[in-house]
């Protein structure tokens, strides 16, 4: 028996995807459960079935492989009464509060902690040694079927990204660069932007969205160039959108600091930036070479085809079910 434990605290969260996707590869292959610590959002509830932990009535995970899906929060002493015969952490972001987390599951008694990682740079980050397994991706929803995004029915260069609304999630830059765009007549769309409405003015060719105001799949596919990179606070422990944004066909310009660089080879599938005058350069290449355009696109969706439908469910399985 495997038993996924995580928060359940964003719909639209990494951590909270990576486990869904890790329950729909693996509950073909064995018996499988859900369980969060916290009341999830109602959406969880409404399509997979989680159970609470709740030690009083010692409703918990006893036996069998736990696989905790983050390392950022709390664990509750139960984890002391379990006989567990893995216990895995994936081990996904860099918290201030890691450290106290990890003395909760670790007591004599219990199996040696076997860790997972998302990229090989959160696993150089964090010091320690174990697997680098990327978060699974069902990159078959997100294929474009309509690889030029009409374009010959439209004029404008539209380039976006998507993630939670949350400041941490954009650089400190970024409204700079969003300003420069737009003033060069390209089209700006943030979905999970809300945060930067005090921080850019009125633009005819900026749009902010909330959180979540379409599936990811539509979203992207309004989309002609993926733009992106987070706070110098936060370490983007995978950048899993930057995954389903390449299995779109999207040329990416992404921010060179990040567990997704290694996935990046510059000029081919992608783009690194150090700055805002880079990332400008990159994508008016972008715009202005549509030859260029479809190459970096189709060797993006190559390089994430590869990984998701070769190789990672293999790894996954074996790794997971040992």
């Amino acid at each position: 028996m495997i038993h996924l434990i995580q928060q359940f605290a964003n719909y639209y969260g990494g951590s909270e995807r990576h486990c869904l996707e890790l329950y729909d590869v693996l509950k073909s292959h064995t018996d499988i459960k859900l369980w969060s610590e916290f009341e999830p959002e109602e959406i969880f509830n409404q399509s997979w079935p989680i159970e609470l932990i709740r030690p009083k009535k010692l409703k918990f995970p006893k036996s069998g492989t736990l696989i905790f899906v983050g390392s950022c929060w709390h664990v509750g002493k139960w984890i002391n009464f379990t006989n567990a015969k893995r216990i895995i952490v994936i081990h996904n972001f860099q918290h201030p509060s890691f450290k106290r987390w990890l003395t909760h599951i670790k007591a004599p008694w219990l199996p040696e902690i076997e860790w997972a990682f998302v990229s090989p740079e959160m696993k150089t980050s964090s010091g320690l040694d174990g697997k680098v397994i990327c978060s699974p991706i069902n990159i078959s929803k997100f294929a474009r079927h309509n690889t030029e995004n009409s374009e010959t029915n439209k004029q404008d260069f539209v380039v976006g990204r998507h993630s939670r609304d949350q400041s941490k999630k954009f650089h400190q830059d970024d409204p700079t660069l969003f300003l420069a765009l737009a003033d060069k007549g390209v089209k700006v769309k943030i979905m999970g932007g809300a945060n930067l409405s005090g921080k850019l003015p009125a633009h005819i060719n900026i749009e902010l969205l909330r959180e979540g105001a379409m599936t990811a799949t539509n979203f992207l596919n309004t989309l002609d160039c993926f733009l992106y990179r987070t706070s110098t606070e936060l370490f983007e422990a995978s950048g899993r959108v930057i995954d389903e944004a390449m299995a779109n066909s999207l040329p990416i310009v992404c921010g060179d600091v990040g567990g997704y660089v290694g996935r990046i080879s510059p000029g081919e599938n992608g783009y690194l930036f150090a700055n805002n005058a880079q990332a400008v350069e990159y994508v008016l290449k972008l715009r202005d070479n549509k030859n260029h355009r479809k190459s970096i696109s189709a060797n993006a969706f190559a390089t994430v085809d590869k990984l998701y439908s070769d190789g990672l469910p293999k790894d996954v399985l074996d790794f997971y079910l040992s």
